[in-house]
């Protein structure tokens, strides 16, 4: 969005008064009559603001010009390149099956929600009604925080969500109690003919691809992630089968230690790995993720140790639970040899990420050069732009662990 004239720090560039929103909060009423949505439905759904915003869009768009928000509706993309709405084939492109299997669970859920929705609805959505009514939601919805205790809530406002995406611009839009609308400000001053962007929050690439379609080409919050599932896995391939039931009790014990914030010696509390499969002692998946940064540099705190305590083997846990802790708490090995287990695992699962990719970096460039000027190509550049910026990421963390 390009502004026509200068702006100072706080001016007010946009005001959408709350009744002229589309705005969905968990405990609504059903906003519908009982020819388009049974409210039965409507209720069930009260924790999926996305599938509520989602109906809202559906409902106004089949009103046609009886809607209020027809104009805002008319003007709305048609198209969008988020994964949701990808097919297999493209899917496969992004050779990333961890995001690949993310996205597979959505289409799912929400293929599972659109067929249920006919028991629940006269006329229910198609497939590309459906499709089209999350990608608007998921990709132009901000979060509204409306202060005092009330229920926060999420809000499609015209005009406001046109404006575009830039790492280092900083969040600019709120609620102004006094007037009961939302306002998108200027965050800092600007040049008359600047354009207006705001952050769409501190997120990498994929979240960016995933939710709103699109890559920028540099992003100071770019990192990829690597599962406790995958580090776990890895481990029983990489150093066998040593963890006997009493080793694995030291490292129980020492984790505990590590993630208690009333343990006074733990300098660096890790309340995040609480729901660990290593601390729950069972054989579910956690679906905990550690962020590694394309940084010289790339194993952070967390991440590090949690390496380190996976590394240690039954010479080394003889000092008990509490002193392994102490000596882990700081991210130290506790040897060379214990150096090396530690980063054979990080290398191993590094090695697994990027054997899944079937093609090379070189070859992905050249994708990207035949495919400079084809229009209809869009989906598939995204996907090797993708996997290309991962395959980096990855390269450098590589390089890391063999210096």
């Amino acid at each position: 969005m390009l502004h026509g004239r200068s702006l100072k720090e706080e001016d007010v560039i946009v005001v959408s008064p709350r009744e002229s929103t589309l705005l969905v909060q968990e405990h609504d009423e059903c906003p519908f009559p009982p020819d388009f949505l049974d409210p039965q439905y409507w209720d069930e759904i009260h924790e999926y603001w996305n599938l509520r915003m989602a109906l809202r869009l559906i409902y106004e768009k089949r009103r046609g010009e009886e809607s209020k928000w027809y104009q805002y509706i008319q003007i709305l993309p048609t198209n969008f390149d988020v994964p949701l709405l990808f097919s297999q084939d493209e899917l496969k492109e992004l050779q990333d099956p961890l995001f690949i299997h993310e996205v597979e669970i959505e289409q799912k859920y929400f293929e599972y929600e659109r067929r249920r929705m006919a028991d629940f609805m006269p006329l229910p959505p198609s497939k590309e009604e459906l499709g089209w009514a999350l990608a608007c939601a998921g990709s132009r919805t901000f979060t509204a925080d409306f202060g005092d205790g009330r229920p926060v809530g999420q809000c499609m406002c015209p005009i406001a969500d046109m404006v575009n995406h830039e790492d280092e611009a900083e969040p600019a839009f709120r609620w102004n109690p006094e007037e009961e609308c939302f306002e998108l400000f200027a965050p800092r001053s600007r040049q008359r003919g600047e354009e207006i962007c705001i952050s769409y929050g501190d997120v990498n690439g994929k979240h960016l691809l995933h939710y709103y379609g699109f890559l920028p080409f540099k992003n100071k919050h770019e990192h990829f992630v690597v599962t406790e599932d995958e580090i776990l896995e890895t481990v029983k391939e990489t150093l066998g089968e040593e963890d006997e039931t009493k080793l694995k009790d030291v490292k129980q014990h020492a984790l505990k230690l590590l993630v208690n914030e009333q343990v006074s010696s733990m300098k660096l509390p890790l309340a995040h790995l609480e729901e660990t499969s290593l601390l729950l002692d069972d054989t579910r998946q956690s679906g905990h993720e550690f962020r590694v940064p394309p940084s010289s540099s790339p194993l952070l705190p967390d991440l590090r140790i949690f390496l380190n305590l996976l590394a240690v083997d039954s010479q080394e846990a003889k000092v008990g639970a509490l002193q392994l802790a102490r000596l882990l708490q700081d991210g130290d090995f506790l040897s060379p040899s214990h150096r090396s287990r530690s980063l054979k695992i990080f290398r191993r699962v590094i090695e697994k990420k990027m054997s899944a990719m079937a093609t090379t970096m070189e070859e992905d460039e050249e994708i990207l050069k035949q495919t400079e000027t084809s229009q209809d190509k869009e989906r598939l550049r995204l996907c090797v732009r993708y996997r290309l910026s991962l395959k980096q990421m990855l390269q450098n963390s590589l390089s890391f662990v063999q210096d």
